[in-house]
């Protein structure tokens, strides 16, 4: 059984550069709300933007849930493509490893 990249190459090469374009846009994008509202990702438990397990969790809160809503609405998309690029990782890797 071929794994989820190994399968649909180009659309994968495709989602991975956006994603990470992505990546790139929210961590600029958290760094100005930590010098600019460093009450909002304090309000989620986000300490510093390291991108360690507590930024993750912070940066699920802000994009998923009402605590969000103090963020304009793009900012609020782009940490959900965030969300959904981890979604999109721990399905290639299980796939991945199914596929072995």
């Amino acid at each position: 059984m071929k794994s989820l990249v190994e399968s649909f190459p180009v659309l994968a090469s495709i989602i991975l550069g956006a994603m990470w374009i992505n990546a790139f846009a929210a961590h600029r994008m958290l760094l100005k709300i930590e010098r600019e509202r460093p009450e909002v990702l304090a309000a989620v438990g986000i300490i510093k933007v390291d991108w360690w397990l507590r930024c993750l969790r912070g940066i699920a809160v802000l994009a998923l849930t009402s605590k969000g809503q103090t963020l304009h609405q793009g900012e609020r998309w782009v940490l959900r493509g965030v969300v959904m690029m981890y979604v999109f990782l721990i399905a290639s890797g299980v796939s991945m490893l199914v596929g072995m």
